[in-house]
């Protein structure tokens, strides 16, 4: 059924409205991005920067939200069954707040190589679309996610700019459509700030299928 819906709304798509929305979007995001100041960041030691990065995330998605171009509300958990990219700084913060020992990730994206790229925060908004298929983010519980004031920067700009969430199920073998907002600005800002010293690897990479915290509580999808 969701296949027939996804083709449905596929062949009925206004691409002109869709890139009247996706203008909106863009001009949110890029007006908080002028105002935040993220060369701050770069001046700050590593956990600081994960702080300046996630508020500037989540003023875009205020931003985003005021504007009525996005799909998303609580209750949808459909990203989260797509791959996150955690730099190794975030990850660190995660697993200090959640109380327990990050994995050796065995794939992986080194921080010197993606800022030898022409077009970082480019690259860092595709690599999670090779990390699809893997499951659940293991933070995710009973349809919600368990680490939410704590979510990876990525998980706070995951935006759907249709009018609703069709295109946000998924369909065995294809990619999922739904028109969602370009990380790359605040990609490239991450890249620069966590410099070529860090790598980037998908979330089930740092902390595998299912967490179990310091309190003994299991996180993560049944």
């Amino acid at each position: 059924m969701a296949s027939v819906d996804v083709k449905r709304r596929l062949a009925e798509l206004d691409l002109q409205m869709l890139g009247r929305r996706a203008l909106t979007a863009d001009a949110a995001r890029d007006k908080v991005l002028e105002e935040v100041h993220l060369e701050r960041a770069l001046q700050s030691p590593d956990g600081a920067r994960v702080v300046w990065l996630r508020a500037a995330a989540d003023q875009i998605d205020v931003a985003l939200l005021k504007t009525g171009v996005s799909a998303c509300s609580a209750g949808c958990s459909s990203c989260c069954e797509d791959g996150v990219i955690v730099s190794g700084t975030e990850a660190a913060a995660i697993a200090d707040v959640v109380g327990v020992r990050l994995l050796t990730p065995k794939r992986f994206y080194e921080g010197r190589a993606l800022l030898a790229m022409e077009n970082p925060g480019r690259v860092l908004s595709t690599l999670s679309n090779h990390d699809r298929g893997r499951g659940p983010c293991p933070f995710l519980q009973d349809g919600r996610c368990g680490i939410y004031a704590d979510r990876p920067i990525q998980c706070r700009l995951r935006h759907n700019l249709d009018v609703d969430s069709v295109l946000c199920a998924p369909v065995e073998g294809q990619a999922r459509c739904a028109p969602m907002l370009s990380m790359e600005p605040l990609w490239d800002a991450i890249a620069a700030s966590m410099g070529d010293a860090t790598v980037y690897a998908d979330i089930r990479e740092w902390f595998g299928a299912k967490v179990r915290s310091s309190g003994g509580t299991t996180l993560g999808a049944s």
